[in-house]
């Protein structure tokens, strides 16, 4: 029985203090965790603006 599943949390906040927060839990046959994603997000960081845009973001 499965009982818990670890996922990571992502906030975005612009300069205006609004707040976005999305949260995954991976493919875990493709090798995802949350540590892998955490570390794919961390590397997008410098990228992240306050007129970011959903197809920047998918980009």
């Amino acid at each position: 029985m499965l009982t818990e599943i670890p996922v990571i949390v992502a906030s975005l906040k612009d300069a205006q203090g609004r707040c976005g927060r999305g949260e995954a839990a991976g493919v875990s046959y493709d090798g995802e965790t949350p540590a892998s994603m955490a570390a794919q997000l961390h590397g997008l960081r410098a990228r992240l603006h306050d007129d970011v845009t959903p197809a920047d973001l998918m980009a």
